[in-house]
């Protein structure tokens, strides 16, 4: 049944397994790969249409791999990197943090529909967002080192 989205979690679940061996989740029930310096996520979701819309007939799943670079304070500099920034696979965006009005998660992702899902492609989609998040990461570092990273200005007090 298209956009069924326990039997996408079910056949992520599956190629984890077979390829890492296991398939751990995290609180939200996202699958979680260490890699690196990184952590590659992979959510299953629900992709609706709507009714009247003439190119999809039935709805389907969304598989999103994805890493957090990073928490940042949000610039002009910054959004343009991420504007300007292309990947043959994956994309760049900024998701603001509820905590710190101008901070935000620096996220690398990559969607699949679960319908179509095959293994080695979401294993080389894996691999590939691992290998970029971890190249971004000391990319971003090194980029925007002097806007403070949002812990870090969190963590910060008056000295003396």
């Amino acid at each position: 049944m298209p956009g069924d989205i326990a039997i996408t979690r079910d056949r992520v679940r599956r190629i984890l397994t077979d390829w890492l061996g296991a398939a751990t989740s995290d609180r939200e029930g996202d699958f979680v790969v260490p890699a690196g310096s990184s952590e590659v996520r992979i959510a299953v979701k629900d992709l609706k249409h709507p009714a009247d819309d003439p190119w999809f007939k039935e709805d389907n799943t969304l598989v999103s791999v994805y890493c957090v670079i990073g928490s940042l304070l949000m610039s002009p500099e910054l959004c343009q990197f991420v504007a300007t920034t292309d990947y043959v696979f994956g994309h760049l965006l900024l998701v603001p943090t509820p905590v710190q009005p101008a901070g935000a998660n620096l996220v690398l992702g990559h969607r699949l529909l679960g319908e179509f899902l095959d293994p080695d492609e979401l294993k080389h989609v894996v691999e590939v967002v691992a290998l970029v998040a971890n190249h971004l990461n000391q990319e971003v570092k090194d980029r925007f080192a002097a806007a403070q990273s949002v812990e870090a200005q969190q963590n910060s007090g008056p000295t003396g």
